[in-house]
């Protein structure tokens, strides 16, 4: 019997350069849950400043700063740099749509980030995180196939949504 050797694992081709992307040996993506009951009931537990309820995001945003350092190190982003102006750690699967807080779905993303003259910094991702989590939530969108797209390719991804949401 011949033993085949392992295939390599390779990253998805991408329309865009490796710069708008995380990492995909650092940050493939990971979500805690794409269940939509867990996405839109309220929650009671772990709710910011002492509200009674709250979303699954307010219930689950808890990044501890040391993982921010840990992604901001992984990332190479200087000190002068670790800052909302500069950039943000973010999560690539969105937390609304049940992304994980672990450093697997976290990444260094820029504020600016141009490309064939367009920026996709963090602010146009967060424009498509709120245009998924506003579908799925909805009952517009599969949670598993916006995962899927998403960490295949958000910059195709944003273009289709912005194609979408201008018509």
């Amino acid at each position: 019997m011949l033993a085949v050797p392992p295939r390599a694992i390779s990253a998805p081709s991408r329309v865009g350069p490796a710069a708008l992307y995380p990492s995909q040996e650092l940050t493939p993506g990971k979500a805690d849950t794409l269940d939509v009951a867990d996405l839109t009931r309220r929650y009671t537990d772990n709710c910011p400043r002492h509200m009674q309820s709250c979303t699954y995001s307010e219930a689950h945003r808890n990044v501890p700063k040391e993982v921010h350092d840990q992604v901001y190190n992984e990332y190479n982003v200087p000190d002068s740099e670790r800052n909302s102006t500069s950039g943000e750690v973010d999560h690539f699967w969105p937390l609304c749509a049940g992304g994980s807080n672990e450093p697997s779905n976290l990444w260094y993303q820029p504020a600016e980030n141009a490309w064939q003259g367009e920026n996709l910094g963090y602010h146009e991702k967060d424009w498509l995180e709120d245009e998924i989590c506003k579908q799925i939530k909805a009952g517009q969108l599969d949670p598993d196939e916006a995962y899927k797209k998403l960490t295949t390719d958000w910059v195709v991804y944003y273009h289709e949504e912005r194609q979408r949401a201008s018509f």
